[in-house]
């Protein structure tokens, strides 16, 4: 049996991560993934089905409110699919940033009684929330092939429009789990500050922003789970996608372009999100046990 000593020294950095240790505590964090899994659909009569009944319900309203009453635009496509497709990559981001906005508080008494490397906490639910999204994930192929929605190639960039939810729920979650120690009201804000998020990511797409706003357009890439969703978006059912523009007098339909530039910066936007939050984790760490 292989034996650790830890040797607990000062920070050279808040960025100083002992990769090593974390590794070492392998089994831990791999405990803490399973046991969110488990929490979540302890004791529930319907268990994982409610990974899809959550999106799938928005996705009815959505579709009732934003399509059928308000008829807001959704490049060409059955608002079902569009809102749905949405719905999935924000569902996974808004279960991580809950769950790991929340975990220093709900796990204090571990927190407390022994020594791990603490950065594990918060990003063990960041994994345990991609069961869920899996699961909906099949319903979105299914409903794919119901509503006869041509898939593309471009399906194999799924994974860094994935990597950038991750990216961003992980940061946001080490921001707001370290000011929950501190401040409870973010316990309390956080659901508040998940629901505009969504409205902000999920309601309109990138192509519909109105032309005369200009470079201003690109703004919409500082949030970067715009960028991921309208790159998922486009990565699964770009095929299928059309907008409408003025050529020469005469509104034309032509295909959605893929939006580069606005999920470049929402690439570099999710990159500052996750060193902030490391930087502000490291910066709160050692205080954790003693206030929480």
């Amino acid at each position: 049996m292989s034996e650790y000593i830890t040797v607990i020294k000062p920070k050279n950095s808040v960025f100083d991560i002992d990769w090593k240790e974390i590794w070492n505590y392998r089994e831990l964090f791999f405990f803490l993934v399973w046991r969110d899994v488990k929490v979540k659909y302890k004791q529930t009569a319907l268990g994982a089905l409610w990974a899809i009944i959550v999106p799938f319900t928005q996705m009815v309203i959505f579709t009732v409110l934003f399509g059928k009453v308000a008829k807001l635009p959704t490049d060409g496509l059955d608002p079902q699919i569009f809102y749905y497709s949405g719905l999935i990559l924000w569902t996974y981001f808004a279960t991580a940033v809950t769950f790991s906005g929340n975990s220093m508080v709900q796990n204090r008494n571990l927190l407390t009684k022994i020594y791990f490397p603490r950065l594990i906490m918060p990003t063990a639910p960041a994994i345990a929330a991609f069961v869920d999204f899996f699961i909906a994930f099949v319903i979105q192929i299914i409903m794919m092939i119901y509503f006869g929605v041509l898939f593309s190639w471009t399906i194999i960039f799924l994974p860094f429009f994935i990597l950038i939810a991750f990216g961003t729920a992980v940061g946001a979650g080490l921001v707001f789990t370290s000011l929950n120690v501190k401040y409870r009201d973010i316990g309390f804000a956080l659901p508040f500050i998940v629901q505009i998020w969504m409205y902000a990511s999920v309601i309109v797409p990138y192509s519909k922003l109105p032309q005369s706003w200009g470079y201003f357009k690109y703004l919409y890439g500082l949030n970067p789970m715009g960028g991921a969703i309208e790159g998922f978006r486009w990565c699964m059912l770009h095929l299928n996608m059309e907008t409408t523009i003025m050529k020469n007098g005469i509104l034309e339909k032509v295909p959605v372009e893929f939006p580069w530039l606005m999920i470049s910066i929402s690439f570099i936007s999710m990159l500052l999100i996750l060193l902030f939050g490391l930087w502000y984790f490291r910066k709160m760490e050692d205080t954790f046990a003693d206030i929480v």
